[in-house]
């Protein structure tokens, strides 16, 4: 009697002992061999399959493993003998399926192409001015004051978030207009996320809420799906997304329960390097044409990206845009970005403090310089 540790290296005898033994591996299939043909891979080692899948491995004694299965019949205490033959009968079998290693984490469906997208359109708020605070007190409340200043008109909210035993997130936000949005998160079970969202109705509405939804979203290492229900748009709106290797696959559909048809459709592809990616997406309205879009995002360096996008729909011109970022050190960030109408973007992102960062951008119009069609904005975010 022996015990097999996880190992597969080691034997121990019912007292516990170690008993310095081989074992030899051999794949056994499931068609049937020769006697003389398993007795000759019982000999040699022989080395996993290159390409993973399915397979068997067969554990045979061999040296003094063959002497301890009958110590009383063979007499004296255990010793090294070598064996040129092991037994036809194999002590035991262990069969096991290999896991393929993918290296990759499903991203989820509205995230597809999101670095080249936050490239190409983040830290570029142009036409206003924004200001931020945010802050935690001791007891774990988080309160977020915005206030942001367009042309002469001004609006702003106060938004407080607790976290909750257990992973509840709550948020509240009033803004300025009189509407207070609520959202509830949490995660009842492993990989499942389930967030209900509300807001009240602005001005003298005869009903309390404008909207309301829930949204179920689950993750999974190879693949995602996401749902969310409009309780006051009637409406229904499904997404997933799979991953194998590098290549991540995702589609989405919106359905209109008052109308009970299918109302928009989406598909997105992309493949990622550890220094690049492509993408091309699919989007339309059921009834009209849809929008093709393709992206490249470039990671040339840990201080510098590139990116551009080509979008096309039935009857338009074909739109450009591409754009680049670099990192002037670990403080200051510069970006800049042109599209086919001739609109010149650039932004500066430096980090005044430890606690404060501060974002300028401006728009150019290169077509029509002389008019006057130049915006610029301003954003600073205090975190306290």
């Amino acid at each position: 009697r022996c015990f097999l540790e996880s190992s597969v290296t080691t034997l121990r005898d019912v007292s516990g002992e170690s008993l310095p033994i081989g074992l030899a591996f051999t794949p056994a299939t499931r068609s049937g061999a020769s006697p003389a043909t398993r007795r000759a891979r019982s000999r040699v080692p022989r080395p996993a399959p290159s390409n993973p899948g399915r397979f068997f491995y067969a554990i045979r004694p061999c040296g003094p493993l063959r002497r301890s299965l009958s110590p009383e019949r063979r007499g004296g205490p255990l010793q090294s003998v070598r064996t040129r033959r092991p037994p036809r009968s194999p002590a035991a079998h262990v069969s096991f399926a290999a896991t393929e290693i993918m290296g990759k984490t499903a991203t989820a469906f509205k995230d597809i192409g999101k670095a080249c997208s936050d490239l190409l359109s983040k830290d570029y708020t142009v036409g206003k001015s924004t200001v931020e605070v945010k802050s935690k007190t001791s007891n774990g409340v988080t309160f977020t004051p915005s206030g942001t200043k367009s042309g002469e008109k001004f609006s702003g909210n106060l938004a407080a978030e607790y976290s909750f035993a257990g992973g509840i997130l709550a948020e509240a936000k009033l803004l300025t207009t009189g509407v207070v949005e609520s959202k509830l998160e949490g995660s009842p079970m492993k990989d499942l996320k389930v967030t209900l969202e509300c807001a009240t109705a602005a001005g003298k509405s005869k009903t309390m809420l404008s909207s309301g939804k829930c949204t179920l979203d689950y993750k999974k290492e190879a693949y995602t799906a996401k749902t969310v229900y409009d309780v006051y748009g009637s409406a229904l709106s499904c997404a997933g997304s799979c991953v194998y290797d590098a290549l991540t696959l995702g589609c989405s559909a919106d359905y209109s329960i008052a109308k009970s048809a299918l109302t928009k459709y989406g598909t997105a592809c992309q493949f990622v390097q550890p220094d690049f990616s492509i993408i091309a997406k699919l989007a339309g309205a059921v009834g009209k044409s849809p929008t093709y879009t393709g992206m490249y995002y470039h990671k040339v360096s840990s201080d510098m990206q590139v990116g551009a996008e080509l979008t096309h729909a039935t009857g338009k011109d074909v739109g450009l845009a591409f754009g680049c970022m670099y990192k002037l050190d670990k403080d200051t960030t510069v970006k800049g970005k042109v599209d086919a109408d001739g609109m010149l973007y650039s932004s500066y992102k430096q980090k005044l403090s430890p606690i404060a960062t501060m974002t300028l951008a401006a728009q150019i119009d290169t077509v029509n310089l002389s008019e006057n069609k130049h915006k610029f904005g301003m954003v600073l975010n205090v975190t306290a």
